[in-house]
């Protein structure tokens, strides 16, 4: 049943980065990107809760995420609404034998800490509804379209 799919749960570790431009290789080369789920996609700014954005990727290439025994790099950019601020992540090490000659495809999860998400005085005060984009990056430094999520409301 696991064939070519790859589950994967991460936490992630907050980096200050900045997105990689959409690569100029051909779109077969290019990792794919599709998101799935935000939850919970209301809460309130007060609370100290978790967003988990939940999304599948391919690479036909098979050479997305870290590979086993190599120095991990930053491969999923993301950036709550403006773009302005970008911060980075890692899928975990894939090992090989999930990497077929079809490529790899899988799904994961981003734990994104509320508290972490910056909001201004108004915010605070009003609430405010927003998206995250993102976008991931392969080994070869290809990098997949820049997706969102569905609307996020953060409750005062």
């Amino acid at each position: 049943m696991m064939k070519n799919t790859f589950s994967v749960a991460m936490i992630l570790l907050i980096l200050a980065s900045s997105c990689k431009k959409q690569s100029s290789a051909p779109a077969n080369h290019r990792p794919e990107v599709s998101f799935l789920s935000v939850l919970p996609n209301t809460y309130s700014v007060r609370d100290k809760d978790t967003l988990v954005i939940s999304f599948e990727f391919s690479d036909k290439a098979g050479d997305v995420g870290n590979s086993p025994g190599t120095i991990p790099t930053p491969n999923i950019f993301f950036s709550a609404d403006t773009g302005k601020s970008w911060s980075s992540a890692m899928l975990p090490d894939i090992p090989d034998y999930f990497r077929t000659q079809d490529g790899i495809k899988g799904r994961a999860s981003m734990f994104i800490a509320t508290r972490l998400i910056p909001f201004d005085s108004l915010s605070l005060v009003q609430g405010k509804k927003y998206k995250f984009i993102f976008c991931i990056a392969d080994q070869a430094g290809n990098s997949s379209d820049t997706i969102s999520t569905s609307t996020i409301t953060a409750l005062p």
